[in-house]
């Protein structure tokens, strides 16, 4: 009887009883008890989970407050602007008392912008 050709092999495979280590497994750590590093990934993934912590909730809402409060004070510049130009103050002069460009509070405010 003939017996059919073995199949070509391009690698071994080694003991199929014991494969080899993957060498995508992550190493293991140099000291006992100690935690091998993050993923980029991995870390994402964490920090997205803390920011619904109490300690990133009140600085969440600290920053919001931060952001209402320089809103209310642009509005208030404003304001304060349009009342000097009616006032009769030129823009030179508003630029030297908020220190800003005159140039840019003209081209802000000339145009009715508030």
């Amino acid at each position: 009887m003939i017996q059919p050709p073995e199949a070509l092999r391009l690698f071994e495979l080694g003991d199929e009883a014991h494969p080899p280590p993957s060498p995508v497994a992550p190493p293991a750590p140099s000291h006992p008890g100690t935690v091998p590093p993050l993923s980029p990934f991995e870390t994402r993934r964490r920090t997205s989970r803390s920011e619904t912590r109490s300690t990133d909730r009140s600085a969440l809402d600290r920053a919001s407050t931060a952001a209402a409060d320089a809103d209310a004070a642009r509005h208030a510049l404003d304001e304060a602007i349009a009342d000097a130009r009616a006032a009769g103050a030129s823009w030179r002069a508003i630029g030297a008392i908020t220190g800003l460009p005159y140039q840019t509070l003209h081209r802000h405010h000339a145009r009715g912008r508030r």
